[in-house]
């Protein structure tokens, strides 16, 4: 547990997560590639993602323009695994048409 914050940190937050199931969760992750899927810089934050994904039935994904095409250090799932991918007006159109071919709903985010 964090001193100062008594937030559950660690290991111990990723054996907390595995106990519960949600609706469903909105994540960002630092990379997401047509090919690799999502990835992330940090295996903290990677371990704490999958577990999410994998407890939750309906699964958002935030993603501005720069962290699509995007390829990180850690992966975490296919991007196919998602059902929403929510980004801004600035992302590339051919990663939109091929996210919708892979069954992701895409949703152009409004300034």
């Amino acid at each position: 547990i964090g001193y100062k914050s008594f937030a559950i940190v660690g290991n111990e937050s990723e054996k907390s997560l595995e106990h519960y199931f949600a609706e469903l969760c909105v994540i960002s992750v630092d990379g997401v590639d047509l090919e690799r899927g999502l990835t992330n810089n940090s295996q903290f934050a990677a371990n704490i993602t999958k577990i999410l994904i994998k407890q939750t039935r309906k699964r958002i994904l935030v993603a501005d323009n720069s962290k699509l095409g995007q390829i990180t250090l850690i992966p975490i799932c296919p991007l196919e695994t998602m059902d929403i991918l929510i980004t801004d007006k600035s992302a590339p159109e051919s990663f939109i048409a091929q996210a919708r071919e892979r069954g992701l709903e895409v949703i152009i985010a409004e300034e």
